[in-house]
Parts: C-alpha cells; structure tokens; sequence
C-alpha cells in the first residue's frame, strides 16, 4: 500500500512536468511564458481597437478602454519565427487611426504599445522575453 502512493505521487508529479512542453523550457528546465504578449497603455481620451496585420491580413486583437491598460496573447499563426507584423489602433467613433512601421517580433517577444493622447504621438517597443 505504501509502496502505491509513492507511486502514485511520482506518476502525478511526471503527469504535471509533462504540462509544459520542451518549447516552453530553458535549458537550464525552468518554464517560461510562451507565445508573444502585446501590453497596450490607452492614454487616448477613446477607447480604442487594436489590429494586428502581417502582409494583407488584418486581425483584431481586442479592446482598450480610455486611459487604461490591456494585455494581449497574440495568435501563434502571425508570429512564425522571426515576422514583421503592424500594430493599428483605431479609437472608436473616429476615422484617424494609428498605424505602426513593420515591427520584426519573434516568439517570446513583448511589445507595448502606447496609444498617444493625440495619435500621433502614439510609439511602440519590442522586448525580448526573460
């Protein structure tokens, strides 16, 4: 019987390491946090709609509430490798949006993206992940 439970225990604990997958390991076996996170700061006095586009796609990633802050998953499917992909940001009831230059991202990676009280003034940063 006791002889059971250890078992059991080891089998459990192997079932959990097995949760994280070999892409989301260090070398040294520590687990990190996969995929490619977008954090959007809206100082925009609109809410605002976030667009993710890689060649002629366009996806919408989610909304940001005026003055407020969001974090986003990005699809796996935009970011193969290393990719250029834009950021827009369109607030909502108007006709003017942002529109990022290229930005090269690669798995792993964090961009922020401040969304400026006057679009123009909105900018954009890339973060290699910890």
């Amino acid at each position: 019987m006791k002889h059971t439970h250890k078992f059991l225990s080891v089998a459990a604990l192997v079932m959990l390491g097995a949760c994280v997958t070999a892409a989301e390991q260090t070398r040294s076996g520590h687990a990190v946090r996969s995929g490619t996170i977008l954090t959007v700061q809206n100082d925009n006095w609109s809410d605002v709609t976030i667009y993710l586009m890689r060649g002629s796609a366009r996806t919408r990633i989610g909304s940001v509430t005026a003055m407020r802050r969001a974090e986003f998953k990005l699809p796996a499917a935009y970011v193969v490798g290393a990719s250029d992909v834009t950021l827009q940001a369109a607030p909502v009831g108007s006709n003017e949006s942002y529109i990022s230059p290229p930005i090269l991202v690669f798995p792993g990676a964090h961009l922020a993206l401040r969304v400026g009280s006057s679009l123009r003034l909105s900018n954009f940063a890339v973060y290699a992940a910890n």
